[in-house]
């Protein structure tokens, strides 16, 4: 083990950057070089006055170090103050964002490197101009002991655009300058799905300036190169650093877990959080979603399903003009305009450099550095030990994940130990010319030799762990991996060993521990489980896992705490989805049967509807020689309400009269039940009333057979609702009232809130306002007793419609604004787009036509993407209206053209009190043009973007 004194020392690092610098040296060169000259002159003194140094210039800013931080303090405020005061010669003043961080360095060659440096650049990115921002670790430091007239604000946790974990950040406030901005340009601002990553990003600036220089001209980028090479890691840092570009947000879409290319327009639509719509390709919806706004989507390990890349891309560059692609991939697209990136490994030095200077500046070094420093480990950079730094990255030849295997080992070994092992095995592997293949062989031999150097009990727990297809907890790896030699409780332990190895990878996830392997090393781990004849009994542990997980969160996914439930499912989906692959592939129907039935409402919850479908129906075909049992029963009416969201109708009609003949054939009358109302709840949508008060009543009988308490009460709602349907309003409101006493008594909380809030809805369909609010009001106080987000943001939405008619257009605000926060926080974008409805109503009646017509018009978006045609026409109506009361006449016609159109191409009878009417009656009429020349939505909405933010 290396225990060398460390030749880092702490300091505390103090950033600058002039804010909107390109700008001004594109307008006024001049102007902007004697602003520079200020900047530097002043920043200079300032530094040099508090005992700092001022290391380099950096482009628009300058970097420098202090000993002490309450010094760098005084510094940054001192500079804040003379840039304030001082007479610019440009029109505005110039302003200065500062960051300040304290850390250990290493000194080379009069510079500064480490963590802690790219730490303070990516603080100081988040500030406005003006603006000093300090670490955490700076803020408690200082704290005690701040200079005369400055204090500490705390702006709470943020991302930095490193994608590490969140960094706790303070503002400096100083009342002799502005220390009023708004929030902080973080990655929690922008619109993305990038992961916290545990390890920081080290080297690949350069590569990074590339990356986005050639997305400035190029719509498709593919980072090429061998596994190992960092292609993912420098994709999610490009993208980071890109986010605030792209209006429509950054999402990145992992493939490595997709078993088979039709897999992967799902894999898109859920990092989008899309759903698919009846009759409708998934790549449509995705490219209705697109649209015209600014995207980057990130396809992530490619190389397993190229062709389909491939084509995706292209469906999408062609229909989306404003979406960009960066992909990584062993092997490049083939899409005509992509622009290829080869990312190579990192630089090494050559043969003759054996000192601390003369290695230093090499990424390689950087990174073994960097990862050492992880493990515990004192390994230090100094002339003792450069030369053996530098032997062991040339060995590696700079392949960032064989350097970071072999950094993890210096917890245990010392350098000099690490350089002799990887000169024994490498050295027939090493010789010749550095092409890619040799690359190639140094890493498949220094995963040889980080597996051989692990004891019986972690090469047992590696190779093991590699049938999971994503990440997976400490449960689900006891439960797959602990057989001999191996027991349950040890496995912890020997895991905790495989991550301090750098083989398996650590996360964390909320308040949950997550593990996973990097590609690479799960494709060799699957090879050595091949090896060890190990395969089979994996896998069957590896299933059986997988189903009792699925069968016991399935049952949470319709109760309480569901967004908690759904949010383990999402985390544990790709082992789940390779876990109904591997039952296909084997043929073992009871299992594919039980997982489909454990899943399909989770399916139908995330919208993977078509992929939910096909699994279902997949093992039901030839079910004749099939008993009649409760499983099946469930899978049957999963098909059914799988089908239902694809609009096929007349499918999911058979299917739950299937299902309740199987559930009456084995008993089990609460399935017969759930399939009856299902049935009623089909007949209601197809506005056959007499067939849906059939099946709800045939569902109460079941109820009252089963002695369900909670069912009987959840029939006497459905009877209700249709009641409502059908403007018998008295009888409505016996049954709701009925069903609120009988759930009260059964103790079911959340649905006590949702019977409340139908009531709100049928009072105020009665006229009376008074008791519609006061029903909204309890369900909403039950719903937030009882954490049940989806019910309050519901809830919330229908009482600012109802104080909006009360004119209380301040209180219908507040309570749209909370319901709208809650369900993007949820992830329901069918509610997301209900909320921007309301809330444009609200704007509307508010004489705020602007702002209406915005949230309108990103109403629509959404429900065009999701299929949502009622609310969709609702919504264009508003659109209408708001443009109208603008002054834009001829494009509201078009868009309540438009709405029109699709009422009547969707047959559908759109109330009295509807937008729809309302938008009639005060736009003009449209004059004798052809239905079939009326413009399509997306042209529609694309005509009305055009005006709103022209």
């Amino acid at each position: 083990m290396c225990t060398a004194r460390s030749s880092g020392s702490a300091v505390t690092l103090l950033f600058t950057d002039i804010v909107g610098s390109t700008r001004l040296w594109q307008t006024d060169e001049t102007t902007m070089q004697a602003a520079m000259e200020a900047h530097d002159s002043i920043a200079a003194d300032c530094v040099t006055t508090q005992g700092g140094r001022v290391v380099k210039n950096l482009g628009d800013g300058v970097f420098a170090a202090f000993a002490s931080p309450t010094d760098a303090v005084a510094a940054a405020r001192d500079l804040q103050r003379r840039l304030y005061a001082y007479p610019w010669p440009t029109e505005t003043p110039i302003r200065v964002r500062i960051a300040l961080h304290t850390g250990e360095v290493r000194q080379l060659g009069g510079d500064y490197h480490g963590p802690t440096v790219n730490r303070c650049d990516r603080l100081q990115v988040l500030a406005h101009g003006g603006q000093t921002l300090l670490s955490a670790v700076t803020a408690a430091l200082v704290q005690d002991h701040l200079p005369e007239g400055v204090s500490v604000r705390d702006l709470g946790q943020h991302r930095l655009k490193d994608l590490t974990r969140p960094e706790h950040v303070y503002q400096l406030v100083d009342a002799r300058v502005d220390t009023e901005f708004p929030p902080l340009r973080s990655l929690d601002g922008y619109l993305h799905n990038l992961p916290v990553q545990i390890a920081s990003f080290v080297g690949r600036e350069e590569e990074l300036g590339t990356v986005r220089g050639r997305l400035g001209v190029s719509r498709l980028v593919t980072l090429a190169g061998p596994g190992g090479c960092g292609k993912t890691r420098l994709a999610l840092q490009s993208a980071a650093s890109l986010v605030s570009d792209y209006a429509g947000g950054v999402w990145l879409v992992e493939l490595a877990p997709l078993a088979r290319p039709e897999q992967m327009p799902q894999a898109i639509a859920s990092a989008f959080h899309l759903k698919e719509q009846p009759g409708r390709g998934l790549l449509d919806t995705i490219s209705d979603h697109l649209g015209s706004r600014e995207h980057l989507v990130i396809l992530d390990n490619c190389e397993h399903l190229v062709r389909e890349c491939a084509s995706t891309t292209e469906v999408l560059l062609r229909r989306c003009p404003a979406t960009q692609v960066l992909a990584t991939s062993r092997e490049v697209l083939g899409v005509s305009g992509e622009s290829v990136i080869r990312v190579q490994p990192l630089p090494v030095p050559p043969e003759d450099c054996a000192t601390a200077d003369s290695v230093g500046g090499y990424a390689s070094v950087e990174l073994f550095l960097d990862r050492a420093s992880a493990t515990g480990g004192r390994v230090t950079l100094d002339d003792r030990t450069a030369g053996a730094i530098a032997a062991i990255c040339r060995r590696l030849e700079g392949i960032p994940l064989a350097i970071e295997l072999a950094a993890a080992r210096t917890a245990v070994l010392s350098l000099q130990q690490i350089e002799a092992r990887l000169s024994d095995r490498l050295k027939l592997l090493t010789g010749g010319s550095r092409t890619a293949e040799a690359r190639q062989q140094a890493l498949r031999a220094t995963i040889d030799w980080s597996y051989g150097l692990l004891g019986a009990e972690e090469q047992a727990l590696f190779r093991r762990l590699a049938v999971f297809a994503g990440g997976f907890g400490i449960e689900s790896a006891e439960s797959v991996a602990a057989f001999e030699p191996l027991d349950a409780p040890g496995v912890l332990d020997v895991l905790a060993g495989l991550v301090n190895k750098s083989m398996v990878a650590a996360d964390e996830i909320g308040d949950e521990a997550r593990f996973r392997l990097l590609d690479t090393l799960r494709q060799y781990g699957l090879e050595r489980l091949d090896q060890a004849a190990e395969a089979d009994a994996v896998t069957r542990r590896y299933i059986d896992s997988s189903r009792a997980f699925a069968e016991r969160e399935g049952r949470g996914v319709r109760g309480p705490g569901q967004q908690e439930t759904l949010a383990r499912l999402d985390r544990e989906y790709a082992n789940l989805r390779d876990s109904v692959e591997k039952t296909v592939a084997g043929g073992s129907r009871p299992d594919g049967l039980a997982l489909c039935a454990a899943l399909w409402h989770y399916w139908h919850l995330r919208g993977h509807v078509s992929e939910g479908r096909r699994y279902c129906e997949r093992f039901l075909v030839d079910r004749g020689d099939l008993r009649p049992d409760p499983v099946l029963g469930e899978v049957l009416c999963g098909a059914a309400a799988l089908a239902y969201d694809e609009g096929d109708y007349a499918r999911a009609k058979e299917l739950w009269s299937e299902a309740v003949g199987v559930s009456e054939a084995c008993g089990d009358t609460a399935g017969a039940a759930g399939a009856t109302g299902n049935l009623g709840n089909l007949s209601l949508v197809q506005a056959d009333y007499a067939s849906a008060e059939r099946h709800y009543n045939q569902c109460l009988r079941h109820m009252r057979e089963a002695g369900d308490a909670r069912g009987i009460a959840a029939a006497l709602s459905n009877l209700g609702l249709l009641a409502m349907k059908r403007g018998e309003l008295v009888r409505a409101n016996a049954l709701l009232e009925e069903s609120l006493e009988r759930m009260k008594d059964a103790g079911g909380g959340h649905q006590v809130a949702h019977v409340l809030r139908t009531l709100g809805n049928l009072a105020r369909q009665r006229g009376d306002s008074a008791a519609a609010k006061r029903f909204h009001l309890e369900s909403i106080q039950l719903a937030r007793e009882l954490g049940d987000r989806r019910t309050l943001a519901h809830a919330l939405n229908n009482l600012a419609s109802v104080l909006l008619g009360l004119g209380d257009c301040s209180g219908a605000t507040t309570a749209a604004e909370e319901g709208l926060a809650l369900r993007r926080a949820i992830g329901d974008l069918r509610g997301v787009a209900a909320s921007l409805s309301m809330l444009g109503q609200v704007h509307l009646r508010c004489d705020d036509h602007i702002r209406a017509a915005r949230l309108f018009h990103e109403s629509a978006t959404t429900q065009e993407a999701l299929g949502e045609a009622h609310s969709l026409v609702e919504s264009l109506a508003g659109l209408a209206l708001a443009l109208g009361r603008m002054g834009q006449s001829a494009t509201a016609a078009q868009v309540l053209e438009s709405a029109e159109e699709l009422a009547r191409t969707r047959e559908l009878v759109m109330p009295d009190t509807s937008l729809l009417t309302e938008c009639r009656a005060e736009l003009p009429a449209p004059g004798p043009r052809k239905r079939e020349q009326a413009l399509s939505t997306p042209a529609a909405l694309e005509m009305a973007r055009a005006v709103l933010w022209a």
